[in-house]
């Protein structure tokens, strides 16, 4: 499959950046993903894709 990259906009991007967990679930928190994160967005903008970054939902 070709997608199609001549659109007038490309759309959005929705990123969401899980590092750190309620208590209960005893898990730490997870190092590395901000970076992670702003790879994936450097890497979309670069496609000409609006960004939208969401912390810890």
């Amino acid at each position: 499959y070709h997608y199609r990259m001549d659109y007038p906009e490309m759309g959005e991007c929705v990123i969401i950046n899980k590092k750190n967990f309620h208590r209960h679930t005893g898990m730490s928190p997870r190092s590395g993903t901000d970076a992670d994160a702003a790879s994936v967005r450097q890497v979309f903008m670069k496609l000409g894709c609006k960004i939208k970054i969401n912390n810890d939902l």
